[in-house]
């Protein structure tokens, strides 16, 4: 299939399927309550702190007091938490007869031809201000309606990226536009 086993650095977007919807629910639940204590410290928003402190411990009860804390600790750890599990993943990708594996530090991928769907590649090459941002980002939609979306780090290296997928005749691929959005829930 490939006469070379070639190397690419990308960044790939890990997703571990139950914890990070786990943690996203986590956050937003705790976004949810940080807005209720917000709306509930509301009427001394403009007062002194001396006068917020007064108002937060001697006029609400302990039960709010106990649940801004908490909704205000819960929100610092769980976004921490999951922002680091949505982070982009450095990786080398490389290409084998009938597999791709994408190897890094925290990630370690081998995929098997057959187990892959579709291949989309993207193209997200915009001009902003005075400069251009060149993106190239791959998107792997496998069997089990699991995705996996990586980005090139080399732009330049775009041709020759798609050129080692064309070498798989059984893949279906496709050429999208930066409007492109897939479905997250199923990213991994």
């Amino acid at each position: 299939m490939t006469e070379a086993n070639n190397q690419y650095e990308v960044k790939v977007r890990q997703r571990v399927p139950y914890l990070t919807l786990f943690l996203y629910r986590l956050f937003m639940f705790f976004a949810v309550c940080s807005f209720f204590a917000y709306l509930i410290m509301y009427p001394v928003k403009y007062a002194p702190s001396e006068m917020a402190l007064a108002y937060f411990l001697l006029l609400l009860p302990e039960v709010v007091q106990s649940f801004i804390a908490f909704s205000i600790i819960g929100l610092f750890i769980s976004s921490i938490l999951y922002f680091n599990v949505r982070l982009y993943k450095s990786a080398m990708v490389s290409f084998a007869p009938n597999e791709i594996s994408i190897r890094g530090k925290s990630i370690n991928l081998v995929l098997k031809t057959y187990d892959i769907k579709k291949v989309t590649f993207m193209d997200d090459s915009r001009e902003v201000g005075n400069q251009l941002t060149e993106k190239f980002i791959v998107y792997f939609q496998q069997k089990m309606d699991k995705s996996i979306r990586m980005r090139l780090i080399h732009y330049i290296q775009g041709e020759e990226f798609i050129g080692e997928f064309l070498r798989y005749g059984n893949l279906k691929y496709e050429f999208q536009n930066i409007d492109f959005n897939l479905d997250l829930e199923n990213e991994i």
